[in-house]
């Protein structure tokens, strides 16, 4: 069984939706995302992803990925980071900030550490959970992964 949310990325001039499946084995994730979408409408701002995808090509397997996204505030209060995660244990996530300021952004670093095993394309999800509209923001990575040489 999966659990769905709908996320909606707003971008001067465009708004994004998509819907994400968050896998059952991460039902904590899927609380907290709840819980923030539940909370009422004046205690949430709105995010801006920076890039909100990153397209590494071809690599090779084995090659470690690593790269840096910014999550900006573009609402009227602060935004509370309660977490950043990933669905797969192969992605690591740095950051500094717990609070961003309206109109402030802050990095948060990734690193690929496991090997990319698997063939073909690949694709992974960073979710940055707080009080943002909808609980949190979504970074995409990917990668067509190709046999060592």
């Amino acid at each position: 069984m999966r659990h769905y949310f709908c996320l909606y990325i707003t971008i001067p001039f465009l708004v994004l939706s998509a819907c994400y499946r968050v896998p059952v084995e991460h039902p904590d994730l899927t609380q907290r995302i709840e819980m923030y979408s539940a909370m009422d409408s004046s205690k949430l701002t709105r995010l801006q992803v920076l890039p909100k995808k990153i397209d590494f090509g071809d690599v090779e397997s084995g090659d470690s990925l690593s790269g840096r996204f910014w999550i900006k505030n573009i609402g009227g209060i602060d935004f509370h980071v309660d977490t950043v995660a990933s669905f797969c244990d192969c992605l690591s996530v740095r950051y500094a900030q717990l609070i961003i300021p309206p109109n402030d952004s802050i990095p948060i670093d990734f690193v690929m550490r496991r090997e990319l095993d698997s063939e073909g394309k690949q694709e992974r999800t960073i979710l940055t959970i707080g009080n943002g509209k909808n609980g949190c923001a979504v970074f995409l990575l990917s990668a067509n992964v190709k046999p060592n040489r």
